[in-house]
């Protein structure tokens, strides 16, 4: 799973050409698009690829969901098991900055470069109607198009 895991990580830039399917769902045409993955993380449901852009950024978003419907004690358990395969895999060149943001009922762990255009995030969010959790991965990439002179 590390070499699967550092590839997906490598091809962040690229909008991970070499893991993008067809095309799942299109949101908003141009602007959000959902993409099948050809092939899934180990130990992770169905991946997919989100896309979101309009005139001045862009992203791709890798998802990987983890488990679906534990509890908070549990979910806070995965989490801290996948930061330390994360931080394995990524060994002594992964140099990020750790945070951990806390908006809305999502909670997020993970890092992100200096530039902030790469993330690494393990987030539990909360599962509609019920007290359980779901965890999820996302690698998520953010790009800025240069503005073009009015």
């Amino acid at each position: 799973m590390a070499k699967q895991f550092r590839a997906i990580v490598n091809d962040t830039a690229n909008g991970f050409p070499h893991f993008r399917g067809e095309i799942k769902e299109v949101i908003k045409p141009k602007r959000i698009l959902e993409y099948f993955t050809t092939s899934s993380l180990e130990n992770t449901g169905p991946n997919k690829i989100i896309y979101i852009g309009d005139e001045s950024r862009e992203s791709y978003a890798y998802v990987a969901p983890i488990t679906d419907s534990v509890n908070e004690t549990e979910a806070r358990r995965i989490v801290r098991e996948w930061s330390n395969k994360i931080i394995s895999f990524m060994g002594d060149s992964f140099e990020m900055k750790k945070y951990e943001p806390e908006y809305s009922q999502l909670k997020s762990y993970g890092w992100k470069n200096d530039l902030e255009t790469l993330v690494i995030s393990i987030d539990i969010d909360p599962v509609e109607h019920t007290d359980l959790k779901r965890v999820s991965l996302m690698i998520c990439y953010f790009s800025f198009k240069p503005q073009k002179d009015r």
